[in-house]
């Protein structure tokens, strides 16, 4: 392609794959093929690979191609890598080369819709399973509270006393509050994402409902836990709903047969290091031409059932890494068990300072974006922000899903997981940490009417939401919403998002908190602007939007209180968002300190001592390794206090939204501090264009000038602590 995109030269196998005659593309602009995205993105990699000129790294991309109007059908993908080459003066250009990867593409859309399915049927048959037992159960103390108080109603017809009636009434009342109770607390669980736990206790917050299950059909439990502790990491949930279908399929197993021979036993175990759970019963057992086919989900003994119960088991267990079968119980009946990993294989308990974290369930992707990151990083900051395929990989790897809520498909991360997911990848580049951090900007969005939430989740959960905030622009009031017009600034990762928001001011706001509107990336106009040193990659170019009407449903404050009842969304979004933002000068920070540990180890230019040897570099190094760990260790102590407020059902006090504050600009402060401390023991090689040590200290410069981490806020942290009131917006 020349520079302009015209098609200077097609072979027979890419006029193939189009569906196009050789002689008819030359002179095609190869843009007008593509989906608008698409088309995009060609224009970014080209005009790198441009600048890039005859020495430039190829770049690897997906193009989706466009669909001719009126004849519809599904899309098509292609895989292409481009690169600039010039064959003396015969031929310049960006070389493409490409393949068909559509069925690629649908395997992964399915199995992304496979899983958000899996999650919402694992989901209502919990629901519906805890509505069986509990509609059972509390009918009972319901009932017989009619007819205590019936009796009272003689009784006092008569003069008689009626305390014992109502005392009974009252018991049976509390009876079925006690039930209702529990129902709630295992609601509430139906909101936690991931998370460690000991599988034993899991097993026991279940054991109440089995034991429900188990009294309807007359049938006796034997409880068989082991003394040891079994760590795992895992979506509580999800695996206490396995536990429920293998406890409830046994208990129905049993019911058909004499009282006397009812019995299931349910036991955990240490075995081969891993946490197992197995539940046995005395029935008539698995027939053997059954078994490869148990846990398909067209398969069911029974003669109303549907078999889907055990092929969401399997598909769980899967999806956490374990493994689950069925097998005999002899002499007579069936063994359904499961395994998971222990947090100690792959799923640690604890994150120490360096690992890739676990936490999330898409290990595979993440580690796969982060060799991504590492390949393209230079792109990135050619292009001064990160080109759509890239940002295809930050979904897969579950970024831009970690703060969607739960009930549109979401798979929202406690803080501190999130919060070790963006260190990793600003280890790698400040620039795509920074661009990550913005998954954590939809918890904003969970202040729109849910509604409005409904239609922006309608495509999955993988939203990508940028935007511009300041200055806040006065908006029109206009029948039903805003018209909106200005100009914004900065607005990180603008190029890749798929709905951008804007900072507005209306009349009718009285909270002090800027409102901020959606639109659709056609509505807006990118400024190119962002020409600086430091997070080059982030595209942060300004906004600009020319009278756009936006209903007010597509509005919300920021901070504003948020429509979705999920844990996330109580911990303190404004303050969420500045340690999103702190946490990537940590990432820079360990990255310049091994750097220049892995350096202190090479010979000089001069033929004297390895750095490694003199104690000054020793000093500096062990110096900058204990602040880095001091404030990071107060960085996450901070984040899981105010967590674990969050999931007690409290609401996080003005003190500890206050220390999120301060521990974030502690952080991005310190943390520039130490890369710049490590920039002069690093020697004449840190000076180098090529030398990572360039890279680091012009990223790690921009975190503490963000206005969340300026040293503002060490003066509203103080007001907090001595009992004043901060500057406006603080909190």
């Amino acid at each position: 392609m020349s520079d302009d995109g015209a098609v200077l030269f097609a072979g027979e196998s890419a006029a193939t794959l189009l569906d196009r005659d050789p002689d008819a593309l030359l002179g095609t602009d190869f843009g007008d093929l593509l989906a608008p995205d698409s088309a995009a993105v060609l224009r970014d990699v080209q005009a790198a690979a441009t600048r890039g000129g005859r020495g430039g790294q190829p770049t690897d991309t997906r193009y989706r191609l466009a669909v001719p109007d009126g004849e519809g059908g599904p899309d098509r993908w292609f895989a292409a890598r481009s690169q600039y080459i010039a064959i003396e003066n015969d031929l310049r250009g960006t070389l493409l080369l490409f393949h068909d990867i559509t069925a690629t593409v649908r395997t992964e859309q399915e199995h992304r819709r496979d899983a958000q399915y899996l999650n919402h049927l694992a989901r209502y048959n919990a629901m519906g399973d805890m509505a069986m037992a509990i509609a059972h159960e509390v009918s009972q103390p319901i009932a017989a509270a009619h007819n205590f108080l019936a009796g009272v109603r003689g009784l006092m017809a008569t003069g008689a006393d009626p305390t014992w009636g109502l005392d009974n009434a009252t018991r049976q009342l509390d009876r079925a509050a006690l039930i209702l109770k529990s129902l709630r607390e295992y609601v509430v669980r139906l909101e936690e994402s991931r998370q460690s736990a000991d599988l034993n206790d899991l097993v026991t917050d279940c054991a109440y409902f089995v034991n429900l299950r188990a009294q309807q059909h007359e049938v006796t439990l034997h409880w068989d836990h082991t003394p040891d502790p079994l760590p795992v990491h895992c979506e509580k949930v999800l695996i206490g709903q396995v536990v429920m279908n293998l406890a409830f399929n046994a208990i129905e197993e049993m019911a058909r047969w004499p009282e006397d021979q009812r019995t299931v036993t349910i036991g955990t175990r240490l075995r081969d290091g891993w946490a197992e759970v197995a539940v046995r019963d005395r029935g008539q057992g698995l027939p053997g031409p059954h078994r490869d086919r148990i846990f398909d989900g067209a398969f069911t003994s029974k003669g109303n059932g549907h078999g889907i119960g055990l092929a969401l088991s399997h598909r769980i267990i899967t999806r956490h890494g374990g493994e689950i079968e069925a097998g005999a119980n002899p002499p007579r009946g069936a063994t359904f068990r499961f395994r998971l990993p222990p947090a100690t294989e792959g799923h640690p308990m604890t994150h120490t300072l360096n690992e890739i974290p676990r936490a999330n369930p898409r290990t595979t992707a993440f580690a796969h974006l982060l060799e991504t990151v590492a390949e393209r990083r230079q792109e990135f900051e050619n292009l001064r922000h990160i080109p759509r395929d890239a940002i295809a990989e930050f979904k897969k790897a579950g970024l831009y899903r970690a703060a969607a809520p739960r009930r549109f498909g979401g798979e929202p991360l406690p803080p501190a997981e999130f919060l070790h997911l963006v260190e990793r990848i600003s280890e790698v580049d400040g620039s795509a940490g920074w661009v990550a951090s913005f998954g954590s900007a939809l918890t904003y969005l969970a202040a729109l009417p849910l509604d409005t939430q409904a239609e922006l989740y309608a495509n999955g959960p993988d939203v990508v939401f940028a935007g511009g905030l300041f200055p806040l622009q006065p908006a029109e009031s206009t029948p039903g919403g805003h018209r909106v017009s200005g100009h914004w600034k900065f607005a990180s990762g603008c190029k890749g998002a798929d709905i951008l928001g804007v900072g507005i001011k209306t009349g009718d706001d009285r909270t002090g908190r800027p409102r901020t509107a959606l639109l659709r990336p056609d509505q807006v106009e990118i400024v190119e602007n962002w020409n600086v040193l430091g997070m080059r990659g982030t595209g942060s170019h300004d906004l600009a939007v020319h009278g756009v009407d936006v209903p007010h449903e597509w509005t919300f404050l920021r901070g504003g209180e948020p429509t979705v009842d999920e844990p996330l969304y109580r911990y303190p979004s404004v303050p969420y968002a500045a340690q999103v933002l702190a946490v990537v000068g940590l990432g820079v920070a360990r990255a310049a300190l091994d750097q220049v540990i892995t350096e202190g180890g090479r010979a000089g230019y001069t033929g004297g001592p390895v750095a490694a040897d003199r104690a000054t570099y020793r000093i500096a190094v062990g110096q900058a390794e204990a602040r880095l760990r001091s404030v990071r260790a107060f960085f996450y102590e901070a984040t899981e206090e105010v967590w674990e407020t969050v999931v007690r059902g409290d609401a996080p006090s003005a003190h500890q939204a206050s220390l999120l504050r301060l521990a974030s600009a502690h952080l991005a402060k310190v943390s520039f501090e130490v890369v710049r401390s490590t920039y002069q023991p690093a020697g004449i090689r840190a000076i180098a264009d090529g030398s990572p040590m360039q890279r680091y200290l012009r990223d790690a410069s921009v975190v503490p000038l963000h206005a969340f981490l300026q040293e503002g806020m060490y003066d509203g942290a103080g007001a907090v602590l001595m009992g004043a009131n901060p500057f406006p917006g603080y909190l």
